[in-house]
């Protein structure tokens, strides 16, 4: 890429803003290498950027990329900066619009939408993502984070017809799994990516309401890439949803061993737990789900509910007090009143 002299881009930063240009996809493979190189909380910072997480206020948690030199007033990791961030400005995707103060206006290339590849090292990218994600390192897992990556997951824009993944990819986003597996399935065999398409693969399935095959899919997937924290928990989703509560329950105890950091798979041990009556293992498990998502209201709720029944008032209390004080939905402060309501009658 051509180098410009100075840092023409460190007064405007509107393409480092939540607000601003949202077009950057970043793949985990340079999460990972921003990790090693910067540490884990640095970059949990910025997933939490790139997601455009909110606080329970409805305020952005980072309207400025948390990378971002407010003191040199330029990008903080420029010399590891992800790849969207190095081409951006030199290459436009059609449709798009640059920031009106950007120094690039007039000097972009267009590309489309769905032949990405055309700008430089793409497709390499692309592919070594692909190889790298079973081997993804363990990251915070938050509700919001992960509803976030659902949605965005189905953002197709930036894919290329011209490979068979990219355009199931496609058919996922509009709904259409029977296209998707035909796609899957047809590159399977001899792919190099095999654990990454059996991913894909029983994501369809559950679509389309074919658990069995889902769950054998994803055991197969598991066997590729034992530590695959991913695919343990997605084997605990469909468990579940099959009624497999054993099985369920082994899969999210195996998910959290291979990423600590999973607070949805310790909410499920939590809730698993809870309604077989064992109220010390489910504190210890919705605790260790707080601790990684404190922002989350239900997990707050069930904690306090808990405390409550085993003997922890003034805990109890603060927890279902705190419900109260955060911006939520009206069940969940229903049923922190009514909770503080039974302390109260039993003291």
């Amino acid at each position: 890429m051509p180098r410009l002299e100075g840092n023409p881009c460190g007064d405007c930063r509107e393409c480092c803003t939540a607000t601003g240009v949202d077009q950057h996809r970043v793949t985990e493979l340079e999460l990972d290498f921003i990790a090693e190189r910067y540490g884990t909380a640095p970059t949990d910072n910025f997933r939490a950027f790139l997601a455009r997480e909110r606080r329970p206020d409805g305020e952005l948690r980072w309207p400025l990329c948390p990378m971002y030199d407010e003191t040199t007033r330029s990008c903080g990791i420029y010399q590891s900066r992800p790849f969207s961030c190095r081409v951006f400005g030199h290459f436009q995707v059609d449709g798009t619009a640059l920031p009106p103060a950007c120094v690039f206006q007039g000097k972009t290339q267009i590309v489309s939408r769905t032949h990405f590849v055309a700008v430089p090292m793409a497709p390499q990218l692309r592919d070594t993502s692909r190889l790298h994600w079973p081997v993804r390192k363990p990251h915070p897992i938050r509700q919001q984070r992960l509803e976030t990556e659902v949605e965005r997951s189905a953002v197709h824009s930036l894919l290329s017809e011209l490979d068979p993944l990219d355009r199931a990819f496609m058919a996922q986003a509009r709904d259409d799994h029977e296209a998707a597996l035909l796609e899957l399935n047809a590159g399977l065999d001899d792919s190099p990516y095999k654990p990454y398409l059996l991913f894909q693969i029983g994501q369809s399935l559950i679509k389309l309401e074919r658990l069995q095959e889902a769950s054998a899919v994803f055991q197969d997937a598991l066997q590729l890439a034992p530590g695959s924290w991913e695919l343990a928990y997605q084997l605990g989703v469909v468990s579940l949803q099959m009624e497999r509560q054993q099985e369920a329950f082994q899969y999210f105890v195996q998910a959290v061993e291979l990423n600590p950091h999973h607070s949805i798979a310790w909410g499920f041990l939590g809730y698993m737990t809870l309604s077989e009556g064992l109220l010390k293992q489910a504190a210890t498990f919705f605790d260790n789900a707080l601790g990684i998502d404190p922002d989350n209201t239900t997990f707050r709720l069930r904690l306090g509910v808990i405390l409550g029944h085993l003997g922890y008032p003034r805990e109890a209390r603060k927890l279902l007090e705190e419900v109260l004080a955060t911006p939520g939905p009206e069940a969940l402060h229903a049923a922190a009143r009514v909770a503080l309501t039974e302390l109260s009658s039993e003291m």
